[in-house]
């Protein structure tokens, strides 16, 4: 991750020489400095004398760092001495009370606080009423200090008119009832002409039109001619219709097979017999034809078959002709890998895609994919933003105290948790192991080294960038996914990107940083090699994957 600059001005105090609290400081100078914020201590720049004076704030240990000639050191101070105890301050005075008195002449109280008189309050009137009284056409209504109003009595409406009234007309109700209503249609009626062509059509008694007869059309005409027939009709140039030639006779087919659903239809004999297969077979809800010579129905599904067998898809699967069980509901490449069953600390039983890698002073079983047993402290991989990720593809996540099977307080950040030598199981199934960073290192080795360990231990899907030239192929069947990492504030990133596993040893390199960082297996998408990581924060959540003991 490339660091977020915030430009600005900083009164920077730079201290030549630092004694214990009190004592002379010889130099004091003021420069200016600009903070960059880093997300991990290890994406720090080189710090040479170009960039000494600049400062870098790294959110994973919450600290500032500065470049001097003895390389990155960090701005956290020392504890200072403990001060002195302060005195004890004097009791303040009591606060002043106030009292209330009534006036002689019953208006109110007089307030005095600490026997001075401060103000009175004074009792308020009682309001006035308004009256009313009837006059002439209404009532008056009075009110004190307003002049009286006089409400008058409202007058009685007139009757309102008909619509007949409104309308004006000069005559009587019935007669204009009657003006209202449409004048009844009028028929028409037809009479044939006297010469026989056609109809004449009267409306009313009134002559509107006729309707004459259609003349008969003329026929065509045809004769004989050389190679067909002629045919003329008025007005249009004659065609000629040619003789056809005799057709080919037709091949007959035949119904050669009838069996296991296939219908084999031959045309024709000898070489140019021509062979078609129909299926009587359907599948599904909704029909969807298949070919039972290869392939089977299963539950509304067309799967290809075995060979030449079938099977249940939902507890078994098929390579290279061979039926196997699935592995906890998933295949595998049964030539590289196998399913093993495991039992954890509390019983519960889970199965797990393992791998034996052999190679030359080398035999280890890995997990072949990334544990998923649900503890304190785990989350689904593969989220992103505050959102988990789907567990039944990359496992989960688990911060370094759950790998390690210790809770926070014992071993989170911040707290240096020897755990002794040995294979430390944690969180892994009996007979299994957290493995040590000198186990990931020894993988590492026989995997082809640094430079090619990335490209031969990725899984050759699910990653969601590949870099030019970068070939992932999963060469030992350890098929490593891009689970990312969950930031111990609760954010999900890198999931697609980069995949990275715990070990069990503390990072112990420096005072300022032991009992907050174990070593990191890390594999990025744009790399073909592998990363011994130091820098793990405790509190973040990675992915684990156990190695036999």
């Amino acid at each position: 991750m490339s660091a977020i600059r915030y430009s600005f001005v900083a009164s920077v105090v730079v201290i030549a020489m630092l004694t214990a609290c009190g004592d002379k400081v010889t130099e004091v100078t003021n420069v200016n400095a600009s903070l960059d914020i880093i997300e991990k201590y290890k994406e720090l720049p080189k710090c040479e004398e170009s960039v000494y004076g600049s400062l870098n704030y790294v959110e994973d240990s919450s600290q500032v760092f500065a470049c001097t000639s003895d390389g990155w050191v960090s701005l956290k101070g020392e504890k200072g001495a403990k001060g002195d105890e302060g005195k004890a301050g004097e009791n303040g005075k009591n606060g002043e009370s106030c009292t209330t008195a009534a006036l002689g002449d019953g208006s109110g109280y007089e307030v005095k606080c600490n026997g001075k008189l401060v103000g009175t309050i004074t009792n308020g009137k009682d309001g006035e009423s308004c009256t009313t009284k009837a006059v002439e056409g209404g009532v008056e209504v009075s009110c004190p200090g307003s002049e009286p109003v006089v409400i008058k009595n409202g007058d009685k409406g007139a009757e309102g008119k008909s619509a007949y009234e409104l309308s004006g007309t000069d005559k009587t109700l019935e007669e204009w009832l009657a003006s209202l209503k449409g004048k009844n249609g009028e028929s028409c009626t037809t009479a044939a002409l006297g010469d026989g062509s056609g109809y004449e059509v009267k409306c009313n008694g009134k002559l509107v039109g006729t309707i004459t007869n259609g003349k008969d059309g003329e026929s065509c005409t045809t004769k004989a001619v050389e190679g067909g027939v002629e045919v003329s009709w008025p007005g249009s140039e004659s065609v000629v219709i040619k003789n056809g030639t005799n057709g080919e006779n037709g091949t007959s087919c035949n119904i050669v097979s009838d069996k296991d659903g296939v219908v084999t239809i031959q045309c024709g004999e000898g070489e140019n017999a021509k062979t078609t297969e129909l299926y009587k077979a359907v599948c599904g809800t909704k029909p969807k034809p298949f070919d039972p010579k290869h392939q089977f129905c299963f539950d509304n599904g067309v799967y290809n078959q075995c060979g030449d067998k079938v099977y249940d898809p939902f507890k078994e699967f098929c390579s290279n002709e061979v039926i196997y069980d699935l592995c906890g509901g998933k295949a595998y490449d049964p030539e590289l890998q196998s399913c093993t069953k495991v039992q954890f600390a509390d019983n519960t039983e889970q199965y797990y895609k393992t791998v034996t890698i052999a190679r030359v002073n080398y035999s280890k079983t890995w997990m072949a994919e990334n544990l998923n047993y649900k503890t304190e402290n785990s989350w689904c991989g593969g989220g992103s933003g505050t959102k988990e990720g789907d567990c039944s593809v990359y496992g989960r996540l688990y911060t370094w105290a759950a790998a390690v099977g210790k809770t926070e307080t014992e071993c989170g950040g911040g707290q240096e948790c020897n755990l002794g030598t040995g294979d430390i199981r944690g969180v892994c199934p009996e007979g299994w192991h957290l493995p040590s960073k000198e186990e990931w290192e020894d993988l590492i080795k026989a995997a082809g080294g640094q430079s090619k360990a990335g490209a031969k231990l990725k899984s050759k899907t699910g990653w969601k960038k590949v870099y030019s030239g970068i070939n992932n192929e999963d060469a030992f069947g350890f098929t490593a996914l891009p689970a990312g990492y969950r930031s111990y504030g609760g954010s999900y990133f890198k999931g697609g990107d980069n995949a990275y596993f715990w070990s069990s040893t503390e990072f112990n390199g420096s005072t300022e940083f032991n009992g907050y960082y174990a070593y990191l297996m890390d594999l990025d998408y744009d790399y073909g090699n592998v990363y011994l990581d130091n820098k793990g924060y405790k509190n973040d959540g990675y992915s684990v994957r156990c190695l036999k003991d």
